[in-house]
């Protein structure tokens, strides 16, 4: 159970270095800005909370106590489709910083 702004950063940061993603990766697809994610990750509160629960869904962040069968397949198939993001995000970072 999340009781605090801290608690749930630091899920947010453990879920995004299990997907190995960077924080500039992670603002990329969640259609934020990276300080955004730093502040999320450090516990910093916040008023957007629309913004925070869109970083936590896609990084596969549940607020449900006991996950399903099915929601752990789909967890699972979050996973693989952000090892796919990230690796389209590198090459988009990379290349574009070229253009």
């Amino acid at each position: 159970m999340i009781r605090n702004a801290g608690e749930f950063g630091e899920m947010v940061r453990e879920a995004r270095t299990r997907a190995g993603m960077t924080q500039r990766e992670l603002a990329m697809i969640a259609n934020v800005g990276e300080r955004f994610i730093v502040d999320l990750e450090k516990g910093k509160g916040t008023s957007q909370l629309d913004k925070a629960l869109t970083v936590a869904d896609r990084i596969g962040v549940s607020f449900i106590a006991f996950d399903s069968e099915a929601t752990l397949r789909e967890k699972e198939k979050k996973t693989q489709s952000l090892c796919k993001i990230r690796r389209i995000a590198r090459l988009f970072l990379h290349f574009g910083s070229h253009v």
